[in-house]
């Protein structure tokens, strides 16, 4: 399950985890991470990342997802990379 950093608005995602909203989905795998648009998981990649082992447990630890400022949904807008 996502881990809330402390009572702020961003959360650590892991591995194998998958986030769906209506218009998009994100699954995160053993070696890489893969967002599709439009719930149409063959045709629309928005970001696909592949990662050895060592480079998914340094991303498990960067990933960070900031919830919407308006409920509990993810925006795809507001997913980084923290340095």
């Amino acid at each position: 399950m996502p881990t809330r950093i402390n009572d702020s608005q961003a959360w650590i995602l892991p591995a194998n985890f998958f986030i769906r909203s209506n218009e998009w989905t994100i699954i995160f795998e053993l070696d890489e991470v893969r967002i599709y648009l439009n719930m149409d998981l063959g045709n629309h990649i928005c970001l696909h990342k592949k990662m050895s082992g060592s480079e998914m447990k340094q991303f498990e630890r960067e990933w960070v997802a900031f919830q919407s400022s308006n409920d509990e949904t993810f925006d795809l807008l507001e997913f980084h990379f923290l340095n």
